[in-house]
């Protein structure tokens, strides 16, 4: 098994005894929104640059390529907690800088499979489901009008209600638990075991449904079902990050792939949104429409929550130039443009070399950091410190 590393928005060159031709094919043709791949005539070797991306890509069964985060890894996992609410597993803490990127995804897979088993052990959630039937026996409400136009009919035509547990809140369980086994090699024999123990408790009753990361939202949780709220977020997770490789028919799946510029925008996003003061808000993707043919999202904008007026426009940037593109300055320009506010400003998670304060067509342009390097609550808190004393000093 050949194993190469990389680390995002770091190019790296390799021989042609190490990539052969065929390898190279497969990685730009089917992982090019991962990974740029070049020849270069001059030295003869293969130049690999990957994006913003992390985790493991199994090219062949015996070539994969690693791709590691430019931050330390326990903050992508403190970033991934926010973002998708996992922070109550208290599992974060104890991640270390050396933890391979893919042991979280076998913790959480053997939190989803235990948290399973013991609820079906407790008795799955079910609800009542209408149904409809000829029966030799009235059950429910008699659908008189439906036996008078059948008088010849021995059996009554009936409306009645059906408890089952055989409904998306667990169907999207058993699918998880399916998928998840289809990439056996990703996890410890132990936490394979679990996730068989689950997928059997839950086979018998459930049916096999598919479903994606975006419907593990919008449920409605009360006393009856409350737990399952943490399980559909970490289906949430598993299928967001768990996607088909190159292969065709029944293939297994790429142990794992996380896009760190969205998390790096989402992560910003849930901590501002919870440690905001009362008298800010902030909304995230909204729609910037240039024309009739274009449109953009704008990553976030800050309100006055009593005014509900906007104070800035907030553009995350999780590579780290040496100073923002011009089209990242236009872009942004024309954001506060749109939502009639005097202050624009680029997030990234490292200082720049050339940081940006300026005045472009009466709009305040600058770069603040919001950190990767330290604890992220620290990190925070040094950013809401420095935003609103520059918002302040602005007003005045």
């Amino acid at each position: 098994m050949t194993e190469i590393v990389l680390t995002e928005y770091h190019t790296k060159t390799f021989s042609k005894e190490i990539i052969p031709e065929a390898i190279a094919l497969i990685i730009a043709q089917k992982y090019s929104s991962q990974i740029t791949i070049n020849f270069d005539w001059q030295t003869q070797k293969w130049q690999l640059s990957p994006k913003g991306w992390i985790g493991i890509i199994p090219i062949t069964s015996d070539f994969s390529i690693r791709l590691q985060p430019k931050t330390q890894i326990k903050y992508i996992w403190q970033m991934l907690g926010w973002v998708e609410n996992l922070q109550s597993l208290k599992i974060f803490d104890s991640l270390s800088d050396s933890e391979p990127l893919e042991n979280i995804c076998d913790r959480l897979a053997r939190i989803l499979a235990k948290k399973i088993f013991h609820r079906t052990k407790q008795g799955l959630y079910s609800t009542y489901l209408s149904d409809q039937a000829q029966l030799t026996a009235p059950r429910g409400q008699i659908q008189w009008h439906r036996a008078a136009r059948q008088p010849w009919e021995t059996r009554l035509p009936c409306r009645y209600s059906t408890q089952t547990a055989d409904v998306r809140e667990n169907q999207i369980l058993l699918w998880t638990i399916h998928q998840l086994g289809r990439s056996p090699y990703l996890f410890q024999p132990e936490t394979t075991d679990q996730l068989r123990h689950a997928h059997r408790a839950l086979q018998h009753s459930i049916s096999l449904t598919p479903f994606t990361a975006k419907d593990c939202h919008n449920f409605h949780y009360h006393r009856l079902n409350e737990d399952y709220e943490i399980l559909h977020q970490l289906c949430h997770f598993f299928l967001a990050n768990l996607s088909p490789s190159h292969q065709i028919g029944n293939a297994q799946t790429i142990p794992f792939l996380l896009n760190t510029a969205i998390l790096y925008e989402k992560f910003v996003y849930a901590w501002l949104k919870q440690n905001l003061p009362e008298q800010y808000e902030i909304k995230a993707q909204e729609k910037y429409r240039f024309n009739e043919k274009t449109h953009f999202n704008i990553d976030l904008v800050l309100y006055d929550t009593y005014t509900k007026k906007a104070i800035a426009v907030l553009d995350t940037k999780y590579k780290t130039p040496e100073k923002p593109s011009p089209q990242d300055l236009s872009q942004i320009i024309s954001y506060a443009t749109f939502k009639h506010t005097q202050r624009a400003i680029l997030i990234y998670p490292k200082p720049l070399k050339y940081s940006v304060e300026e005045i472009k067509s009466n709009i305040q342009i600058e770069t603040l950091t919001f950190s990767l390097d330290k604890d992220l609550e620290q990190a925070g808190n040094d950013f809401l410190h420095t935003l609103f004393a520059n918002i302040l000093n602005l007003k005045e």
